[in-house]
């Protein structure tokens, strides 16, 4: 049994081999910064719309009032995750742009409901001991809230939580296979995710989608209070996004290789 275990283990050490060489620290830098400098350009409209959406939903909302301080500590959480999400797709971290996804979409729901309800104690509780901790029933009173009232959006949110929840924000076996590579007696382990030039076009989409859904879902909550002061031009900005986004959309459906990808979004 011994023996048998020797020559297992030898064999494991013949097989990762090749992974042992690693890039310093600085040279993984270089190459994020790289990826993320080339985006644009090696995505094409895709990459355009992206970085579009991004900056657009982190300077649509100009002001609000002192009464809404909930919203904007939600608000800066919910655009620091966004730009982490559309950085990592474009330096090829697929997981890592999804759990940072994962976190705009819940962000996108207490930050919506906190426009309506300001109340810095329905999305925090204190213990026993007196200290201050997120409450336990704010996302489910804000996802229950967004259905009665925001049907469209939180269908939306929904749809891509699921997505992510499936395909990027857990550990498994078919997301490591994005940057593994076997090879014969060989397991290549590089840093970065593969390139797959469909699968980045149809995540950069995704995030540009996420942004006009956010920025519209805030600017129809905001109707009736009106505590939030939107950028100028906003509407022009968003009807241009929306353009393109449907553009994209359907350039993606007209081929065979998107159409599993997109009819996961109805």
């Amino acid at each position: 049994m011994l023996s048998i275990f020797r020559c297992w283990k030898r064999y494991l050490t013949r097989l990762i081999s090749k992974s042992r060489s690693m890039s310093s620290i600085e040279d993984l830098i270089r190459q994020e910064h790289d990826f993320a400098m080339a985006g644009e350009a090696a995505y094409g409209r895709y990459g355009a719309h992206a970085k579009y959406a991004t900056l657009f939903l982190s300077n649509c909302i100009a002001s609000m009032d002192r009464s809404r301080s909930v919203f904007g500590i939600l608000l800066t959480g919910l655009k620091k995750h966004h730009t982490l999400s559309y950085l990592s797709f474009l330096r090829h971290h697929r997981v890592q742009a999804g759990m940072n996804l994962r976190q705009v979409l819940e962000f996108t729901a207490l930050a919506a409901y906190s426009i309506y309800e300001p109340d810095q104690w329905k999305f925090l509780e204190q213990d026993n001991n007196g200290l201050v901790r997120d409450s336990e029933d704010a996302k489910k009173r804000a996802y229950i809230w967004l259905d009665e009232n925001y049907e469209g959006p939180s269908k939306q949110i929904k749809i891509l939580k699921a997505l992510v929840n499936r395909t990027m924000a857990h550990a498994s076996l078919a997301s490591a296979f994005m940057t593994a590579h076997v090879e014969t007696n060989q397991i290549q382990m590089p840093f970065f995710d593969g390139a797959r030039e469909d699968l980045t076009k149809a995540d950069l989409w995704i995030i540009a989608s996420t942004a006009i859904t956010v920025a519209d879902l805030f600017f129809g909550v905001n109707e009736k209070p009106e505590v939030l002061r939107f950028m100028d031009n906003f509407h022009d900005h968003l009807n241009k996004l929306i353009a393109e986004d449907t553009a994209l959309r359907a350039e993606m459906m007209a081929s065979e290789k998107y159409k599993t990808i997109m009819d996961q979004f109805g």
